[in-house]
């Protein structure tokens, strides 16, 4: 299974407004539409992390770098990617007609703090400090956006180092957010027949039977990975007497 960890740095739109507090601009004062400026990528078990930037290779050969490897991925994670990340680069396909790539699952880590949590802030780098696990690079704010945007080459420096960060660090996320993750795709889906089964988060073959998952009208025998800590069950029922087990997990 090819999981892809994903994170795209993009610039800001312009507009001309007439006051600070204004919460609405018409399309019509917009002067220049955001833009991509760079993402960093890095395959699940692979140590490189790669970068691509609208200074080092350009607006096209970047988008057909994204498009690539979103084309090669079976899986996708990011952070607000199904909000963010992934709808720009849609955009982006969109506009130099490469069509859409081949179908990928989305692992949003946003979406599953979203609705498994209750924290003061959603940001990925409040949850790496609630985690206290390695975070966000610190930078100097808005200036690097319009120092890259400006072709201003420490600037651009730093936002390669930033982007690259950012992937680094949501390995780690990922990682403990992975036993909460309900709809992550199915890693058995990938094994060989005959292989064990596996735990479908995380792959693991460290699995302890824990009961049974009971809906309202069947149960199904339930296990523990003892790799990420998921609750995956059988897929067929146990009614009847019927105890069959299968090599996927759910």
């Amino acid at each position: 299974m090819r999981i892809l960890k994903l994170d795209i740095e993009a610039a800001p739109a312009k507009a001309y407004i007439w006051g600070l507090k204004t919460r609405y601009v018409p399309l019509s004062q917009v002067a220049e539409d955001g833009y991509i400026l760079c993402f960093s990528y890095q395959w699940e078990g692979e140590d490189e992390v790669g970068f691509f930037s609208l200074w080092d290779h350009g607006h096209e050969n970047m988008i057909d770098g994204a498009w690539e490897l979103l084309d090669e991925a079976d899986a996708v994670i990011t952070y607000n990617g199904n909000g963010y990340d992934l709808p720009r680069l849609n955009s982006e396909f969109l506009v130099q007609r490469l069509g859409p790539p081949s179908p990928y699952h989305s692992i949003d880590l946003y979406q599953t703090v979203s609705r498994k949590f209750k924290v003061l802030s959603k940001s990925m780098k409040h949850m790496l400090d609630v985690l206290s696990l390695e975070n966000k690079l610190e930078h100097k704010g808005m200036e690097l956006w319009t120092g890259c945007m400006s072709g201003n080459k420490d600037d651009q420096a730093v936002m390669e180092e930033y982007n690259i960060q950012d992937v680094i660090v949501m390995e780690d996320l990922y990682e403990e957010l992975l036993p909460w993750i309900d709809n992550h795709p199915n890693r058995g889906l990938w094994m060989e027949p005959g292989e064990d089964p596996v735990c479908p988060n995380c792959g693991s073959t460290d699995l302890r039977f824990k009961g049974y998952k009971r809906t309202r009208v069947l149960s199904y025998m339930q296990y523990r990975c003892r790799g990420c800590g998921f609750y995956p069950r059988e897929r067929f029922t146990v009614d009847k007497g019927d105890m069959r087990r299968t090599e996927i997990l759910t």
